[in-house]
């Protein structure tokens, strides 16, 4: 549906939008601030680089970092100078509404809003087996358990080694 540029160049972006929060599980806030020096490269034990997006949650503050393994998401990010930002969003209230249009060209009958994207996201992490630890650290969750926070030493390559085995779009 995005490949095809069916939707105007408002409509069209609202998707990419979306699509990305989907992967990454960006609130709006988060990917509304999001600029090209936010991206850095990782290189993993095989020697294959990847990208991760390094920020902060809006909401705690926690640090986040999500690997972009795949190349549909990598294309979602386009290019441009570190200073830019990747995304200039409409406000949340007319990207809902856009949001609901496509569901409604799709057939779909199921309320949408761009906060889904957190929620499609976690759904699908667990549905692929991707790790509670890996995805709460993705999602920017607050250490909620100091035992399983003590025990668990997740380091930058072991979410994009889990992110590249289990959900490459």
């Amino acid at each position: 549906m995005y490949d095809k540029k069916e939707y105007s160049k408002g409509k069209q972006e609202v998707l990419r939008e979306f699509l990305f929060s989907c992967y990454t599980s960006l609130s709006f806030a988060e990917f509304s601030v999001l600029t090209y020096s936010d991206i850095k490269p990782i290189t993993v034990d095989t020697g294959e680089t990847y990208l991760i997006l390094c920020n902060e949650r809006t909401k705690t503050s926690v640090t986040y970092k999500i690997p972009i393994v795949s190349p549909v998401v990598v294309a979602l990010l386009g290019n441009g100078e570190p200073c830019q930002k990747i995304f200039l969003p409409i406000s949340n209230q007319p990207t809902n509404r856009y949001l609901k249009d496509i569901m409604a060209d799709l057939k779909i009958d199921k309320t949408m809003t761009f906060h889904r994207a957190r929620h499609s996201f976690r759904t699908i992490a667990a549905k692929k087996g991707i790790r509670d630890g890996i995805a709460e650290r993705i999602m920017g969750h607050a250490e909620g358990n100091d035992i399983k926070d003590i025990y668990t030493h997740l380091h930058d390559e072991d979410i994009v080694k889990e992110m590249r085995d289990k959900w490459v779009v």
